[in-house]
């Protein structure tokens, strides 16, 4: 007999609450404990050490009693080093450390607060899919609508304009894109970003750019959307150290806005 569950509010409604990558984690480890050897396939975690310095660094804190409240946006020192890397390197020279960047606990905070931030109940976001399976469940507890659109093999599961107009609808608040995309590896070219920018600026849309995986590139160039012509007010960039650092279990993300 299935057991009807009774959620405390609406929103955990329309959340799937059993079978995600989490799930297959715990079993794993389960696995792991129990002496059995496991090839690790369901988290985005890279299959090296976090860097030394840093580690060594951390300890120098702890040591040196660095260990209390930060400003409400994070370190100092850290929203610097994070604006200056989006200058130097990701071409988006409006970058300031006071104005415009947000320490946060990991990406998944970064992206939650963005969502709670900009959507009304209701408010639908276009999605290319497959997309991160969490992204579903943070825009359900915003009480956002997400509207996935197709991506396909024969085009490197790369989003296109033409479905974009395809899912657009007078409810419509924001794309959200992910390059390079978790699961499929997909990397939108200059051309595609300039393409959804023409496409978001048209549209009076927001752009929420996933760019956790930048490094990950077998070829070709990340750029970020938010260094194209007129897209700077409009697009919330989202990052973190766990990918390019496997900094994973240090919870260090930031929005860029």
């Amino acid at each position: 007999m299935t057991t009807k569950v009774k959620f405390p509010n609406s929103r955990m409604a329309s959340i799937s609450m059993s079978g995600g990558i989490r799930e297959i984690l715990t079993r794993a480890e389960e696995m792991e404990r129990e002496g059995r050897s496991i090839i690790h396939m369901e988290i985005g975690r890279p299959d090296f050490d976090s860097p030394k310095c840093a580690k060594e660094r951390v300890v120098a804190a702890l040591n040196e009693g660095n260990v209390h409240y930060t400003d409400m946006a994070g370190a100092y020192d850290l929203r610097c080093a994070v604006a200056d890397k989006y200058r130097r390197e990701n071409g988006m020279a409006y970058v300031d450390a006071d104005k415009n960047v947000l320490i946060t606990n990991g990406a998944m905070e970064a992206l939650t607060s963005t969502f709670l931030t900009l959507f009304e109940p209701g408010d639908e976001v276009i999605v290319p899919a497959p997309y991160f399976s969490a992204y579903a469940d943070e825009l359900a507890i915003a009480s956002a609508v997400l509207v996935p659109v197709p991506t396909k093999m024969e085009n490197g599961f790369r989003l296109q304009v033409e479905e974009l107009k395809k899912a657009l609808s007078p409810k419509t608040k924001a794309i959200l894109i992910n390059s390079p995309n978790n699961p499929s590896g997909a990397v939108l070219t200059r051309k595609d970003l300039e393409a959804i920018a023409a496409f978001a600026i048209e549209n009076d849309l927001w752009v929420i750019s996933d760019e956790c995986y930048e490094k990950f590139l077998y070829d070709g160039e990340h750029v970020s959307i938010a260094s194209l012509p007129g897209m700077e007010e409009r697009t919330v960039t989202v990052a973190a150290a766990s990918k390019t650092w496997s900094m994973t279990g240090w919870r260090i993300g930031w929005v860029v806005a």
